[in-house]
């Protein structure tokens, strides 16, 4: 009696470059699965590889050949995608045109043929998405235009894209009608004006309709809402401050994502803005042209706005004027004649020079102390001050110190201590671990004003943070052979850049920031002047 085995498949025939297949008494071929792409996957590309498991071998049967099939449903009543092929056996690149460059799911499965003509289950199907969309980003791109940037994503690659844009969904009086050249899935449009687009930027509806175009690309057409431009800004680190002392305010605009478009500030006596009694681009203003300012008759408030055509759209938030008033060099002055009450004193002391000194660990100079008072004074008060300067470098040996910054009112002296000069020896004992100590040429800072240098060319780590009493200022401390100590605004490699930044080290010769200046290769940078400000608590 014969031996009978259970489990066979029926006879199937496979077509392809294959022959055809007779089933034989032997060991079904277990069910492969597709280990690549992962089921879910968005296709990147309509030409993907596609991976399955390895064939189970059994006794001397070895795998003959593979069928892959697309497929438009999971019930694959609609293969759209047959091969059977004894090269692409668990490997199968998908070549240019098999699969349709259309929105949706695509279905895929395997199965195997063994060298006794024995047919593997199918695997279980995978999803491989294809998907297309074109997102529009508005920017400002200067005071008179705008910038749309757009970006093709999902699966293939658009040579462009056509655009409308109009104030109404339709697209009827469209106010551009274009095609912008795409690379890498991107590109701009820049010749849409500011003008041709009023109310855009401060919130009036416009609509685009973007179609993907490219014979490596899903085309689609999508109309959307363009969103507001204004989702780039950032405030930042923008300020404007009166000065009694000048009579004039200053604008300090840190204002980011506007690229060329110009940026102004207003000015109103009103929170609200209900009505606005000045603006300006300019950096410097007349206190003159706010009627009230300097007799403190009238308060202000102040915003940052995108010069955009007519349009205005704020930047952040409204914020009232402060007063402050900057003190340079030495000598005496008068507390405003419109004020009395509280002022906020602070000043830092001058930087430490660095050290000097070829071919060995060259500290970078501190930063001084930064240091502030609370003082109670009266219309007209006098005052003697000094900001101290910075240390002056040496050849051939350690950094100076700054000198001490200093404030006296009504007999009361605030006094801020200037940073230490560097080391020109390695150590890492005593430089750049203290309050206003220089770097040693080794460590860096770890206090909030020390420095630190490092050896020639081992790229040290950086100082630490400064205190940022003085608004606009503060940062990290320098970093590599000879680097500046830390405190206020400094450049990386060579030095204090700031108010009381420490001097760049003695080496290497080149550039240098601030007055971080060499006097030969071997000579420590010297230390920048400290700063003083007095700040009028309730203008």
């Amino acid at each position: 009696m014969g031996r009978q085995i259970y489990g066979s498949p029926p006879v199937v025939t496979v077509q392809g470059t294959l022959t055809t297949l007779q089933s034989q008494a032997g060991r079904q071929p277990s069910q492969p699965s597709i280990t690549s792409p992962s089921s879910g996957a968005t296709l990147s590309n309509f030409t993907p590889t596609l991976s399955s498991s390895a064939f189970f071998v059994y006794n001397t049967d070895t795998h003959a050949g593979s069928q892959w099939q697309f497929a438009n449903d999971s019930a694959f009543v609609n293969v759209v995608y047959d091969l059977a092929t004894t090269a692409s056996k668990t490997s199968l690149a998908v070549s240019s045109g098999a699969i349709a460059q259309v929105s949706g799911p695509l279905f895929a499965r395997v199965r195997y043929i063994s060298s006794a003509s024995e047919v593997s289950p199918w695997s279980n199907a995978i999803t491989m998405i294809r998907t297309a969309s074109v997102s529009v980003t508005p920017q400002f791109l200067s005071t008179t235009n705008y910038r749309f940037a757009f970006t093709y994503a999902g699966t293939g690659i658009a040579d462009s894209v056509s655009v409308k844009i109009s104030a109404s969904a339709d697209m009827s009086n469209p106010i551009a009608n274009t095609s912008v050249t795409l690379s890498g899935n991107a590109g701009n449009l820049d010749s849409v004006t500011c003008a041709s687009m009023p109310g855009f930027a401060t919130g009036t509806p416009y609509y685009v309709q973007v179609t993907s175009v490219g014979a490596g690309a899903i085309v689609s057409t999508a109309t959307s809402q363009l969103a507001l431009p204004t989702s780039s800004l950032a405030l930042n680190t923008s300020t404007a401050l009166y000065n009694p002392g000048n009579a004039s305010i200053t604008v300090i605009n840190g204002v980011s994502g506007a690229n060329s478009a110009s940026i102004a500030t207003q000015y109103s006596t009103s929170v609200n803005f209900t009505t606005v009694a000045y603006e300006s681009t300019s950096g410097s203003i007349a206190a003159t042209n706010l009627p009230g300012l300097a007799t403190r008759a009238s308060l202000y408030y102040c915003r940052f706005v995108v010069v955009a055509g007519t349009d205005r759209p704020v930047v952040g938030s409204p914020f009232a004027l402060t007063a402050v008033q900057v003190l340079s060099g030495s000598g005496s002055g008068s507390i405003s004649s419109a004020y009395s009450g509280s002022v906020l004193v602070s000043g830092i002391g001058g930087g430490g020079s660095g050290a000097g000194a070829p071919g060995s660990a060259c500290g970078g100079g501190g930063s001084g102390y930064i240091v502030s008072q609370a003082y109670s004074v009266t219309a007209g008060q006098s005052f003697s001050y000094a900001v101290g300067a910075g240390g002056t470098g040496n050849s051939w040996a350690d950094g100076n110190p700054g000198a001490a910054t200093t404030f006296t009112l009504g007999g009361t002296t605030l006094t801020c201590a200037g940073g230490n000069g560097g080391k020109s020896q390695s150590g890492y004992s005593n430089g750049g671990t203290g309050g206003r100590n220089g770097g040693d040429g080794v460590y860096s800072g770890t206090g909030n004003y020390g420095g630190g240098g490092s050896p020639y060319n081992s790229g040290g780590a950086p100082g630490k943070a400064g205190s940022d009493a003085a608004p606009g200022y503060g940062g990290y401390g320098g970093y590599g052979y000879g680097a500046g100590g830390g405190g206020a605004v400094r450049s990386a490699d060579y030095g204090g850049t700031g108010p009381a930044g420490g001097g760049a080290g003695g080496w290497p010769s080149g550039p240098q920031a601030g007055q971080g200046q060499f006097a030969n290769v071997v000579a420590g940078g010297y230390g920048n002047a400290g700063y003083l400000q007095i700040q009028y608590t309730n203008w």
